[in-house]
């Protein structure tokens, strides 16, 4: 007797009304699923998303900060009780320290919640050794070290004092710039752009430095930085309209470009807001969608469909995460989206191409292969 390892399932739709029927032959789009302010967030301007060493999820919008349990959201805003008040709704930027303090960056200052605690310390201009209020970025060292950019230069944290020490250097006019955005490096190293400016900060000699690349120079003359993500000795740098760079820190070259165009559009390339980087590829945030480049090469660009609600809830994408489970998470102006990279699953419908083409779609039947693939 022979085993036939394929199955085969068959559905039987019947309608009461005419109907045409078309291949499902022309898209395929990956699943979002979306959370919006009727799901609870306190705002729909996601602007950061971090996961704690406890996996809860936080989420920062233009009005509080949000933690997510996978059920349920608690909000953190300036005014509230005394274990949810920090001091600006703004949020920014998230960080976890090693030891296990939360740090918020604010519109206004910078708030550290104690995860095990909950207590909150708050500190702005007038209750520290900060020159500004405006905190860019948030990075934490191996050893333990808490790096604050704001919009004047580098501050690192003492947690003796419980205050912050400047870095900057009067003799290096850009060590006082608008840093955006910094990295670290083999533990000893600082990356950091401000709009046009990339260099970096040797901790062990207390040095700073401009990346000496003809390329960068000019990029940085003729254009804005945007964006920021180092991945092993690659540095990803994203521009106001020259799409995406990728410097090689051992070789001083920049190795690739990527433009972002929308397909059908004459306009530069998309402006970069945000860029998250893995073993799978890289995720590239814009003003006009997703774009994801695998590691085989290949490219796709995701955008918001009115028509469907699978796909990216808008097209403004301000943060991308990865969480320690598989899911990503798209930050934009009006949400989040998520995707299960875990799952594969690939949406087919015909009614993305054409959505002039009325919802007729009738799937009559599927196959599963020898790969369990259905």
């Amino acid at each position: 007797m022979i085993k036939h390892k394929q199955k085969i399932i068959i559905f039987i739709v019947i309608f009461l009304v005419p109907i045409n029927i078309h291949l499902i032959t022309y898209s395929s789009e990956l699943m979002f699923y979306n959370m919006a302010v009727s799901k609870g967030l306190s705002q729909t301007s996601v602007s950061t998303i971090y996961q704690d060493s406890s996996g809860y999820i936080w989420i920062g919008t233009k009005d509080g900060l949000n933690k997510y349990n996978g059920f349920n959201l608690e909000i953190y805003n300036k005014g509230f009780s005394e274990k949810r008040n920090i001091v600006d709704g703004y949020i920014t930027c998230l960080n976890e320290d090693l030891n296990k303090n939360l740090w918020v960056r604010a519109n206004d200052g910078l708030s550290k919640i104690n995860l095990d605690t909950n207590k909150i310390t708050n500190y702005t201009i007038n209750t520290s050794s900060l020159l500004s209020s405006k905190i860019r970025d948030i990075k934490i060292t191996s050893n333990g070290n808490t790096i604050i950019a704001t919009s004047n230069g580098l501050y690192r944290y003492d947690k003796f004092e419980d205050d912050f020490i400047s870095l900057i250097q009067e003799n290096f006019k850009p060590s006082s710039s608008n840093i955006l955005y910094i990295e670290f490096y083999n533990n000893t190293e600082i990356y950091m752009i401000s709009p046009n400016c990339l260099f970096k900060y040797d901790m062990t000699k207390d040095k700073y430095s401009t990346i000496d690349n003809e390329l960068i120079a000019t990029i940085a003359e003729n254009n804005t930085f945007t964006a920021f993500s180092l991945h092993k000795d690659s540095i990803y740098l994203g521009t106001l309209s020259d799409g995406l760079y990728v410097y090689n820190i051992k070789t001083g070259q920049v190795d690739k470009e990527y433009k972002l165009y929308t397909e059908g559009s004459s306009d530069p390339s998309n402006t970069v807001n945000n860029i998250y980087i893995d073993e799978t590829g890289i995720y590239v945030g814009t003003k006009k969608g997703l774009y994801i480049h695998k590691k085989d090469g290949s490219q796709k660009h995701f955008t918001h469909s009115f028509y469907d609600k699978y796909s990216l809830i808008d097209d403004n994408i301000s943060y991308i995460m990865k969480d320690s489970s598989g899911l990503l998470w798209v930050g934009t102006f009006s949400g989040i989206s998520t995707l299960d990279c875990n799952l594969e699953i690939t949406y087919y419908n015909d009614f993305f191409v054409n959505p002039s083409i009325s919802n007729n779609n009738i799937v009559i039947g599927t196959y599963e292969d020898v790969d369990k693939k259905l």
